[in-house]
């Protein structure tokens, strides 16, 4: 299975972005837009792994304790590209401190 690892967004930010990707959809008619409940924020793209990696994984996360720290959202795009739509995305952005600690956090635990 394809595993990455991602972050709820709060219900009211679903909404805003769900408002906004609604008037984006006439820019990708063929496109299939996920339900604003999937909408999540990714962090770190594992890829393919069996049941026993994935027991792995959810242990290493288990383990990690950080401090709260703020997301924003500084620009949208398209995946691949705005010709061929596949996955509308929100760029987000977050303090260097907040990104660094997950990244120095989760790297040693969860090897691609």
């Amino acid at each position: 299975m394809r595993i990455f690892i991602a972050l709820d967004i709060p219900e009211e930010i679903r909404k805003r972005i769900s408002r906004y990707a609604q008037q984006l959809r006439p820019l990708a008619p063929d496109s299939r837009w996920s339900r604003p409940e999937a909408l999540h924020v990714t962090l770190k793209f594992v890829g393919n792994a069996d049941g026993a990696k994935v027991a792995e994984m959810k242990q290493a996360l288990h383990e990690i304790s950080l401090p709260p720290f703020e997301i924003g959202f500084s620009g949208v795009g398209f995946f691949p590209g705005e010709r061929s739509p596949k996955v509308f995305w929100a760029q987000p952005s977050t303090r260097p401190s907040g990104r660094s600690a997950f990244h120095a956090k989760t790297n040693p635990g969860i090897r691609t």
